[in-house]
């Protein structure tokens, strides 16, 4: 139970519910020995699930349709903490221009961290990777069974990424 386990608090009055704001979602970039790693509000919207904001031209996203057209879920952990170089690296620091498809950003992360950095296997998920450092790791899948989009064109409507593209 999520919210029985770490604090998630609703951020703004136009949030459409308790957001996880510093959720670093860890994926093995599939055919590769590289990880990506990036930075995802995530709404609590069940016991065990959450929604998840994926945005254009982001690695993650790509992962996920690529995914989506196999019919495969996309094993992932959500990251909380972790070392300076969790949030550099995942909120943006790496750009598809400077960190292509299939680079291994946990390598950026090393070299800011000023070591390496440690993944160890999930425990309940098949695939998935979580970072040692860690302080909180919730594991699960990006599934396509609810897939939905949003478009920020009623007043006063409640909104996952009201203040898209989030904050840190």
């Amino acid at each position: 139970d999520i919210l029985k386990t770490i604090p998630v608090p609703q951020q703004t009055p136009r949030d459409a519910g308790r957001i996880i704001t510093g959720g670093n979602v860890l994926v093995k970039v599939p055919g590769t020995d590289a990880f990506n790693i990036s930075f995802h509000r995530m709404s609590v919207v069940g016991k065990d699930y959450t929604g998840m904001a994926l945005s254009e031209l982001r690695h993650l996203t790509e992962i996920f349709l690529k995914a989506r057209r196999e019919k495969k879920p996309v094993p992932v952990t959500v990251n909380i903490g972790g070392g300076i170089g969790t949030p550099i690296t995942a909120a943006g620091a790496t750009t598809s221009s400077l960190t292509p498809m299939g680079y291994d950003e946990l390598g950026l992360m090393g070299a800011i961290n000023g070591q390496s950095v440690h993944i160890v296997p999930a425990k309940t998920v098949e695939g998935a990777w979580s970072l040692a450092e860690a302080e909180w790791v919730l594991e699960g899948y990006i599934t396509q069974e609810l897939v939905h989009e949003e478009e920020h064109q009623e007043p006063g409507k409640h909104y996952f990424m009201g203040e898209y593209p989030g904050t840190l």
